[in-house]
């Protein structure tokens, strides 16, 4: 049940700027931002010197995913806690259909794997071929299902893939019924060549991945993207971009007028690609894609958030056990690719950006909350507004940083790529729905269902 909640004298951060206000939250609503009394039934939330800002948006992720290399180990249950504690509270999965299924049936087998969740959460609708009904399947995910984006793969073309000449078709769908396309731009036919020729090896695998995940293979498909949407008139997000010219590109085709959207994941700007040359354990870790880049390139992706040419940020949380990704003798194609991070990209973000000055607390709002719940018509999230979800963290800014080691980490997986990074912020107090769900930085025993949101 909903309580009556007074959050006294928080920074609270708006689109634009913050400022020192009670917030109270009736209903799982937020209802009134200002100087006012608290009300008499409303439970007392004292958070001077806290900073409030709207639960994030996790765009990205791949909970329970199901791989020929092995499955992800985080389901919704332990995927959706790991993001709660971290400060997110609502997330888009994926469906993701062998190749010639129907979309409606990927969709009603995907939903039978969300039993147990804890944030809000929605789909994007992967397309994996085309043929005579893919069309008005589309048209069906967007009207009857509430599914308003589509993913595509021009990698994997080998299983989930699809090329250039079949995402024209899906982009002028998409365009139509002003939904929008998302794309994981590398070249799926020179990885297949390249796989061919060293997907064998069991030595140098931090090495060998960027041999066949290209640079060039990104930046090379990302300007066939923006001719494509510039031609289809479609709404474009490219996922994961990971080159600081694939950056370029895009915002040269967005000053043209080109509806082009950039998202990038803390890994990119974290790291670079001594994490290949380091151990062969530490190097398979990564095995991610696209890969970890060049110190170059995690340069120009800093660059560009912090220059206003991402539009989000979001994980690509994908993580698997040890055991699956570290078999004995692996070979590089053998390796399932992903990593986690739902948990840790607001606390990286802060101490990357905001601590240092770089940017500030609404820009950090912007890339995980407001913007996410714009381009993907999450009505009622990603702000601290009227009338809006009361999805809400109340953040402590620490005066040492923290390890994230020291952090309970409630993704399944046993590999933790953090562990070198620290925080400067923790979630003192987080509410879902207008219910708290962390009190003093832990997860409550007992989380409220998450609901879907159709969009």
């Amino acid at each position: 049940m909903n309580s009556t909640l007074f959050i006294e004298s928080a920074t609270v951060v708006l689109s634009d700027s913050c400022q020192i206000a009670n917030v109270l939250v009736e209903k799982g609503i937020i209802t009134q931002i200002g100087d006012f009394k608290k009300p008499a039934k409303a439970q007392l939330i004292p958070a001077q010197g806290l900073y409030l800002t709207p639960g994030a948006i996790d765009a990205h992720v791949h909970f329970k995913l199901k791989t020929p290399l092995g499955n992800s180990i985080d389901d919704f249950k332990s995927g959706s806690r790991a993001a709660l504690a971290g400060g997110t509270t609502t997330i888009i999965d994926f469906i993701t259909p062998q190749q010639n299924k129907n979309l409606a049936q990927a969709y009603q087998e995907r939903k039978k794997d969300i039993k147990t969740i804890y944030t809000d959460y929605s789909l994007h609708q992967s397309i994996t071929h085309w043929d005579k009904n893919t069309a008005s399947q589309m048209e069906e995910a967007v009207v009857k299902d509430g599914i308003s984006s589509f993913k595509t793969y021009l990698a994997y073309t080998n299983s989930i893939g699809i090329n250039m000449e079949i995402l024209e078709k899906v982009m002028l769908q998409a365009a139509k019924l002003n939904a929008l396309v998302m794309i994981h731009a590398e070249n799926g036919d020179l990885i297949n060549q390249l796989q061919r020729k060293y997907g064998q090896e069991t030595q140098n695998i931090g090495i060998i991945h960027t041999l066949i995940h290209t640079v060039e293979s990104e930046v090379a498909t990302i300007k066939e993207i923006l001719k494509l949407s510039a031609k289809t008139n479609c709404k474009t997000y490219i996922v994961h971009v990971s080159t600081k010219d694939g950056i370029k590109a895009i915002k040269q085709a967005q000053q043209k007028g080109v509806a082009i959207f950039a998202e990038t994941c803390p890994q990119y700007y974290l790291f670079n690609d001594k994490v290949y040359s380091d151990s062969q354990k530490k190097a398979i870790d990564f095995i991610l894609s696209p890969p970890i880049r060049s110190e170059e390139n995690q340069n120009g992706i800093l660059k560009a958030i912090i220059n206003g040419n991402i539009d989000t940020i979001s994980t690509d949380h994908c993580a698997f056990s040890r055991e699956t990704k570290h078999k004995i003798n692996t070979t590089y194609n053998a390796i399932p690719h992903g990593i986690s991070g739902v948990q840790y990209r607001l606390m990286t973000f802060y101490t990357t950006f905001v601590k240092t000055k770089l940017l500030d607390w609404c820009d950090m709002v912007k890339l995980t909350a407001e913007n996410p719940a714009k381009i993907f018509g999450l009505s009622k999230k990603g702000r601290i507004a009227l009338g809006y979800d009361a999805d809400l963290v109340l953040w402590n800014v620490l005066d040492q940083a923290q390890s994230l080691k020291t952090i309970i980490n409630q993704s399944r997986s046993n590999i933790f790529s953090y562990e070198n990074e620290k925080t400067f912020i923790l979630p003192s107090l987080i509410i879902k729905s207008g219910e708290i769900v962390v009190e003093k930085g832990r997860l409550k025993d007992k989380l409220p269902q998450g609901q879907w949101i159709s969009r």
